[in-house]
């Protein structure tokens, strides 16, 4: 499943996505999932999706309500069909005036649970789906992927310049430097094929360099069962 800003419903952004058919092999019509009230949603925050077991689909966007912008969640039990009402993680609202380029993470979990992880004033909090929010870890631009059940993310230290991988539990404490280089923009995802074999690992790209010299790199980094 994909999702995007679109502005083709009107004026502002909204929410569209389309879904993979045919054993991949095509995507569906592109479908309107979401229209703003207030006219737009926020206008550069990049959007995240993920999928579940029982054909669940999840995705956190920053709204934009009455000059709140919180990120909100909308779900889908039937393959990213229909939608329902989107809902904020939870916090106290944010009230700013200009997008504060600050995206969110998602995963499903056991029992079709959902974990959602949101940046702000270079703080992660996670969400669990009960309108509690806890203090996670001093960073940005935070991305999650779900393996075997547990949540496994990582964020960019801006303090050291380093990504730091790690789960609940800490099973996987790794950071990833660029020596004398920042490193940015990490993105977490699985291997289909390994998932199938049993293989608990994860993969990570993440940006590398500094200035017009920027290198993408990818890395496998095995699950401690």
């Amino acid at each position: 499943f994909v999702t995007w800003l679109d502005c083709r419903a009107g004026k502002g952004q909204s929410v569209y996505g389309a879904a993979s058919e045919k054993g991949a092999a095509r995507w569906s019509a592109n479908r309107l999932l979401y229209v703003p009230k207030g006219g737009s949603v926020c206008e550069c925050c990049p959007i995240v999706a993920t999928s579940g077991a029982k054909e669940r689909v999840g995705i956190v966007f920053r709204n934009l309500l009455k000059g709140m912008r919180d990120l909100c969640i909308t779900q889908s039990t039937d393959g990213g069909r229909t939608f329902d009402e989107p809902a904020p993680l939870g916090g106290a609202p944010w009230m700013i005036n200009a997008c504060p380029m600050s995206e969110g993470a998602l995963g499903f979990v056991g029992n079709g649970r959902w974990e959602a992880i949101q940046a702000r004033d270079e703080k992660l909090s996670i969400a669990r789906g009960s309108g509690v929010v806890e203090a996670l870890a001093k960073g940005k631009r935070p991305t999650m992927v779900t393996l075997a059940g547990r949540a496994v993310f990582a964020f960019v230290d801006s303090a050291t310049r380093s990504i730091h991988v790690q789960n609940g539990s800490g099973e996987i404490p790794a950071s990833l430097t660029g020596a004398d280089s920042a490193v940015d923009s990490p993105h977490l995802g699985v291997a289909p094929s390994q998932v199938a074999a049993g293989k608990l690992s994860v993969w990570i790209a993440y940006e590398s360099g500094s200035g017009e010299t920027r290198t993408v790199a990818l890395r496998e980094l095995p699950l401690i069962k």
